[in-house]
This record gives C-alpha cells, sequence and structure tokens, in this order.
C-alpha cells in the first residue's frame, strides 16, 4: 500500500489530526502533503457532579431506600429559603430527569424510578450557595 493515515491525539485520546501520507520510493520514507492534512477538533461535555460532597450548599440531603427499586425518597433541609434545582444522572453522566423546587427551608418527594434502568445514579442538588449530590442504586 502506498498510502497511509495517521492520526495525532490530544490528552484526553480524541483525534485532533487526521493525516494522508504517501510512500516516497526515492526518499524510502512516508511523506505528507500538506494539503493533505485535516484538523477535527471534538468537543465532550461533562457534568461537574460532586459525590457525597458539599460546596457551601448547607444541606442535608437523605435518599432511601438504597438499592431502590420503584421509588426513591428525597429529604432535603438547608437553612435559608430559596428554590433547589434537582437532577438524576446516571454514571456516564447522563441526564435521566430534572425538576425545580419551590421555595423553602426543606423538601420530600418519592420519585418513581421504576422506568430507568438498574445500575448506579446520581441525585445532584443546586442552589445559588452551590451544589451537593449523593449516589444511589437501583435494581430489578
Amino acid at each position: 500500500n502506498t498510502n497511509r493515515a495517521e492520526n495525532a491525539y490530544n490528552s484526553d485520546n480524541f483525534v485532533t489530526t487526521y493525516t494522508t501520507t504517501t510512500w516516497d520510493t526515492t526518499a524510502s520514507s512516508w511523506v505528507q502533503k500538506n494539503s493533505d492534512q485535516q484538523s477535527r477538533y471534538y468537543y465532550e461535555a461533562y457534568t461537574g457532579l460532586l459525590v457525597n460532597n458539599t460546596n457551601n450548599i448547607n444541606c442535608d440531603l437523605s435518599l432511601y431506600p438504597s438499592p431502590a427499586s420503584s421509588y426513591i425518597n428525597i429529604d432535603l433541609k438547608w437553612d435559608n429559603t430559596q428554590p433547589c434545582l434537582l437532577a438524576i444522572y446516571d454514571m456516564n453522566g447522563k441526564l435521566y430527569k430534572q425538576w425545580q423546587t419551590t421555595a423553602g427551608n426543606s423538601y420530600h418527594a418519592s420519585v418513581p424510578v421504576n422506568q430507568l434502568p438498574a445500575g448506579n445514579y446520581i441525585l445532584e442538588v443546586q442552589n445559588d450557595k452551590g451544589q451537593t449530590a449523593k449516589q444511589f442504586s437501583i435494581v430489578r
């Protein structure tokens, strides 16, 4: 074969450039033509989840039962009155459910999880003070 394709990778192991080279029989080496080089940049977004950690949110978060099979109960208590944004992610960062609470000092919900596949999940709670998250499991 007289043509070869080469890829250059970044630190996240994503292809950043794609280059085609041709074998030069005179020089006995692979030669790249500048016009053949194509830059390919990939972007992947990651969510900033803080599992079992708080970031100035001053929130007591309880999840039960874990593992869950049909419902997960969520209890929240915090110092000041404000709404919170809650989200359920799988371990790959895929968002499955997101909702907002009304302003208050506490919140309780029984969230159905019977439509989610078995596995590990993260409940993330955000407000204007920061975020906190806790892991839970779903079994079938």
